[in-house]
């Protein structure tokens, strides 16, 4: 929420564009991508990604519009899954990739929790179902390592962030962020 305050970027809610990416990008494959006239297939796959970014692009450009704002940022944490294909559809895209202390996400994740967990957690329960603090924390690991994966693969694309910096020290971290 604190983005969609700059006054050139509107993020709204999750849009989880990651798994809209991959479905589009399979529909568009087997259907308008099986009647390109290719060469090869990583042709084909370049096209097809061409073709999922500008159905997406048509959407947002739409939302920016009616936001009277320039750019969007998407911030659905379970994009993490989608990496790959966000990537492939946005080449240029820039990444925020935003690191929270283990303990903060677990104690955030059980005060979420009172009712029952968190659905996104229900793997790592199942497979730790007599310890929840410690499916947490393997939920953690599992996503900060893909998270730390991406950002050493894709660095010119990506700005680090840390959750508590941008708690406690907001007037340092968000200037450096938005530029």
């Amino acid at each position: 929420y604190i983005i969609d305050t700059h006054p050139q970027i509107c993020s709204p809610a999750h849009l989880h564009l990651g798994q809209l990416c991959r479905s589009l990008y399979t529909s568009i494959f087997y259907s308008l991508g099986q009647t390109m006239e290719v060469t090869d297939e990583a042709m084909r796959e370049r096209l097809v990604a061409v073709e999922t970014r500008r159905v997406i692009d048509e959407l947002m450009e739409r939302y920016v519009r009616a936001k009277g704002k320039q750019m969007w940022c998407e911030k659905t944490t379970e994009n993490l899954q989608y990496l790959k294909n966000l990537n492939d559809v946005f080449p240029d895209a820039r990444y925020i990739c935003l690191y929270r202390n283990c303990m903060d996400v677990v104690h955030s994740s059980i005060e979420c929790s009172r009712l029952g967990f968190i659905p996104e957690l229900a793997p790592y329960v199942q497979k730790r179902p007599d310890n929840i603090v410690a499916a947490m924390v393997d939920s953690w690991i599992e996503k900060t390592s893909v998270l730390l994966e991406f950002e050493l693969a894709h660095a010119e694309q990506c700005f680090r962030i840390k959750y508590e910096n941008l708690v406690t020290e907001p007037s340092q971290t968000l200037p450096e962020m938005f530029a």
